[in-house]
């Protein structure tokens, strides 16, 4: 009896203590989570700081736009900002999806609050994807929409003149890139680490090529030898002056730069004019 009672005595003991233990060890683990749980968030939030980021999505929407579009849209489930939009819109464009992209661009253009620099570099994005399309006017539309925020922006005038152009409308060409023009000749002379001034060599391209459409061969071979003052390889300008160069009857000097744009950039879509041109010259017994 006696041994019966030490028993179940000793056996209580050992059921409270196990009781006391299992308590304590349920308090632990549950600290043990709660501090998991905090620094796993902390963790988080830093990672999200440092992944979530316009610089990250732009890089990545050159190298790899399929990759940039499904980081766009995971961006979108924590932030519906303008940037993650901004960069989605950009992925659909170099994915192929041009028209989706236009469309989005336009809108966030049309919606993208006070930050006015934000608005034309959609409104720009946007009216380079119309033109890829071949929607001139839409193009011209968000051209000038962007041009309302900011109106010597040179991508937008540039892009609007590009519109102008393929529309026929020559000397509305001119008179749009003229503000561009004058700027740049007072930047040549301020600033004589630039001596061709800050104006792009396409806004020179576009203003010749309007100019040879006029039939003002002189001054369209004064600007197009402006545009390759500032790039001298670049295949636009070359075949822009072969062509102005045959207007006015240096044949030499039109095959000559006909020869370097196939040799500079022999895949591209000026070597195939260049190329046709010399064919042409080629099959002229008089030619040079």
């Amino acid at each position: 009896m006696k041994n019966r009672f030490f028993f179940l005595a000793s056996l209580g003991c050992c059921s409270f203590w196990a009781r006391i233990v299992v308590f304590c060890t349920m308090i632990l683990f549950s600290s043990m989570l709660r501090c998991i749980e905090a620094f796993g968030t902390g963790t988080g939030e830093k990672q999200e700081k440092q992944t979530w980021s316009i610089k990250t999505c732009m890089a990545m929407v050159w190298d790899d736009p399929f990759g940039a579009l499904g980081y766009a849209q995971q961006w979108q489930q924590q932030d519906h900002s303008w940037r993650a939009r901004y960069c989605q819109a950009l992925a659909l464009l170099y994915t192929g999806h041009e028209e989706t992209a236009a469309k989005m661009l336009d809108y966030l253009a049309q919606t993208g609050g006070d930050d006015k620099l934000f608005r034309v570099k959609a409104a720009a994005e946007a009216a380079k994807a119309w033109l890829a399309l071949g929607q001139i006017g839409k193009a011209q539309k968000s051209a000038i929409y962007g041009l309302s925020f900011m109106p010597m922006d040179q991508t937008l005038l540039i892009l609007q003149a590009r519109t102008l152009f393929l529309q026929g409308k020559t000397s509305q060409v001119i008179e749009t890139l003229a503000p561009l023009v004058k700027n740049d000749k007072k930047d040549q002379r301020k600033d004589i680490k630039k001596p061709y001034g800050t104006i792009s060599a396409e806004v020179f391209v576009l203003l010749a090529s309007a100019e040879r459409k006029m039939g003002q061969l002189d001054a369209a071979l004064t600007h197009i030898q402006q545009a390759l003052n500032k790039a001298p390889q670049d295949p636009v300008a070359l075949l822009e002056r072969g062509i102005i160069r045959e207007r006015l009857g240096d044949m030499v000097g039109a095959k000559q730069d006909w020869q370097q744009v196939v040799a500079i950039s022999p895949n591209s879509h000026e070597a195939d004019m260049a190329q046709q041109d010399l064919d042409v010259m080629a099959a002229d017994p008089e030619s040079p």
